[in-house]
């Protein structure tokens, strides 16, 4: 089994807690921009792999979606298209952050979904958080709204919000055998 952590908010406080892995683990890290994730050290050999996690700025949508700002989307992407680094995008709709961009943004919907299946198919190294869906009618929305992939070059990371939703025990526990 792969143990992996995701970092949101990579201050020094936070990363000095690496100290306590003492197993092989990769490490997602939240970054503004590649320069931004290029200068974060890792004070472990336990980190096998630093996949950059890029995150938009608040009014730009700060996940990956197509809802969110086209220039935001493709000042990311065309940074690291033809570099060799891991990179996950995380796909999930701005309500929190900035729900009016449904609106502003919706002119640019198939231009940006089709911007982000592109870079996704594509490159390398990509890793995908996507929401997990609950039926088919859900997968089939979510690969809809560009929230969920089906390229095959892909690594795909289910997201299950209790929050949001309640599962249940059971349904997590067969999920993940």
């Amino acid at each position: 089994m792969q143990i992996s952590f995701f970092e949101e908010f990579p201050t020094k406080e936070n990363l000095a807690k690496i100290k306590y892995i003492s197993f092989p683990t990769k490490l997602y890290i939240a970054a503004h921009s590649l320069e931004e994730f290029q200068k974060i050290k890792i004070p472990s050999k336990k980190v096998k792999e630093k996949i950059y996690w890029p995150i938009l700025k608040r009014e730009e949508g700060y996940w990956f979606s197509p809802f969110s700002k086209t220039q935001a989307i493709e000042r990311i992407l065309s940074e690291i298209e033809h570099k060799n680094i891991s990179v996950m995008i995380d796909s999930e709709l701005p309500t929190h952050p900035n729900p009016y961009l449904y609106l502003t943004q919706f002119p640019f919907f198939f231009y940006n979904r089709k911007k982000m299946r592109n870079f996704i198919a594509s490159h390398p190294k990509v890793y995908t958080a996507e929401y997990f869906p609950s039926s088919r009618f859900f997968e089939s929305l979510f690969q809809f709204l560009g929230l969920s992939f089906t390229t095959k070059n892909h690594c795909p990371i289910k997201m299950i919000y209790s929050s949001c939703h309640d599962f249940g025990e059971d349904f997590i526990r067969t999920e993940i055998k």
